[in-house]
């Protein structure tokens, strides 16, 4: 299994540099075609467009407009150049393409035709209203979606890949979504967070890494004094590890946004790549 369809978010602030340049890298390291993704927006961010229409001339209404639509095609341009230019210098295939950002059905809908999505915690169009949570794309699209911070990390990642391991479906099917990483790391630690070290003993999860070539161990850890999500980032920082492969949402996500959960806080407070998947 590889990854032949490597989707990435593109706009044109300098976070989106580092977020292209590592899924370029990733995309040479597969042998895959590097799509990239601009959002576009029709809404007006600052007021409503019935109250821009009832309030001014059509002539000065048209010019607002026009405006905008210019400065969006802008920041298309310049995402699009600096898009080419990080794929040119990885030497990768590419495609671009430009999607409505003002409903999440459009970057669901591509999504879905691409093997791993690489994107910030949320993305928006430029002076668009609606903010697309990567959460949200995991759990719509059936797929892995690598989510990155706005910097403070490699564009290599994924040579030493923390998998925060618990007996779920959710952590198998992020495994399972990320054997290509997996299998070329440099190094895979399974860290397993379990209170006084209950069921950590897990012979075949290891066999099963080490046969796809993965060279695992087990780390774990037995703390009960603090909440996972903690434990996890100490194990990242322990480990050196430069990407979490976890699986998204153990329990419905609106418990996690009322009570707190591993995801969401991990989210919320992003430090590092994680690559997700439900």
């Amino acid at each position: 299994m590889t990854y032949r369809n490597i989707l990435v978010q593109v706009d044109e602030t300098p976070p989106s540099q580092l977020r292209v340049s590592t899924a370029a890298a990733l995309a040479r390291r597969c042998g895959s075609l590097l799509t990239g993704v601009f959002i576009t927006s029709e809404f007006i961010r600052e007021f409503g467009r019935e109250e821009l229409e009832r309030f001014l001339p059509s002539d000065v209404f048209d010019s607002v407009l026009r405006r905008r639509a210019e400065e969006i095609r802008q920041a298309a341009v310049a995402a699009r150049s600096m898009f080419e230019a990080a794929a040119g210098q990885a030497g990768v295939t590419t495609y671009w393409c430009e999607i409505d950002g003002d409903r999440d059905e459009a970057m669901v809908t591509l999504a879905r035709r691409c093997d791993l999505i690489v994107m910030a915690s949320s993305m928006n169009a430029p002076r668009g209203d609606n903010r697309i949570p990567a959460a949200q794309v995991a759990l719509a699209c059936g797929g892995p979606v690598l989510i990155l911070p706005p910097r403070g990390y490699q564009t290599t990642v994924g040579k030493r890949v923390m998998v925060a391991w618990k007996d779920s479906r959710e952590s198998a099917r992020a495994v399972r979504d990320a054997w290509p990483v997996l299998s070329t790391a440099e190094e895979v630690v399974v860290v397993c967070i379990t209170p006084k070290g209950a069921g950590a003993k897990d012979p075949s999860l290891l066999r099963h890494l080490e046969l796809h070539g993965c060279k695992a161990r087990l780390v774990v850890n037995d703390r009960s004094d603090a909440p996972t999500s903690d434990l996890i980032k100490l194990e990242m920082g322990k480990t050196s590890s430069d990407l979490l492969v976890m699986g998204l949402y153990g329990r419905p996500r609106l418990q996690e946004l009322v009570l707190g959960g591993v995801s969401e806080n991990l989210l919320r407070d992003l430090r590092f790549p994680i690559l997700v998947s439900h």
